[in-house]
């Protein structure tokens, strides 16, 4: 199960990742506050989703404390 939220996350990442470079190269001049609000809040799930990812990785390796 831990696999499994690890390599969905990555996948959900990527994606949101791409969401944001595209407003930034495409859009960022044409934003309003609700584009922005959109803008903020994907930023929010990439960090949110990289938070799952660093405590889900199931190839760290171990210590021994």
């Amino acid at each position: 199960m831990k696999k499994i939220l690890f390599y969905g996350s990555i996948i959900i990442l990527i994606y949101l990742i791409y969401i944001v470079i595209n407003i930034f190269t495409y859009h960022y001049e044409n934003l309003n506050n609700y584009g922005n609000g959109f803008l903020i809040g994907k930023i929010l799930l990439i960090l949110i989703f990289g938070f799952v990812i660093y405590k889900t990785n199931p190839f760290k390796e171990k210590t021994k404390y």
